[in-house]
């Protein structure tokens, strides 16, 4: 299960979730509370390209900014 963020600056993972084209991540995201929260790596998810996965989080954010960018647009 996952949440579509409007907030979210890109597409984030949990731990358990599967990506494939998996390569090292880099770089922090800071979350709502202000702490900042290591990407551990990039892959795949199904058809969404450059998800980031954060260990710290417990449900994956599909960012609407990632769904706009990769098919066009977004229709709710």
């Amino acid at each position: 299960k996952c949440i579509v963020d409007s907030g979210a600056s890109h597409t984030y993972a949990t731990a358990g979730v599967p990506l494939t084209d998996v390569r090292p991540g880099r770089g922090h995201v800071t979350v709502a509370t202000g702490k900042s929260e290591p990407i551990a790596e990039i892959g795949t998810l199904g058809a969404l390209r450059d998800v980031r996965r954060v260990m710290s989080f417990t449900r994956t954010l599909v960012g609407v900014r990632d769904l706009v960018d990769q098919f066009d647009s977004v229709t709710f």
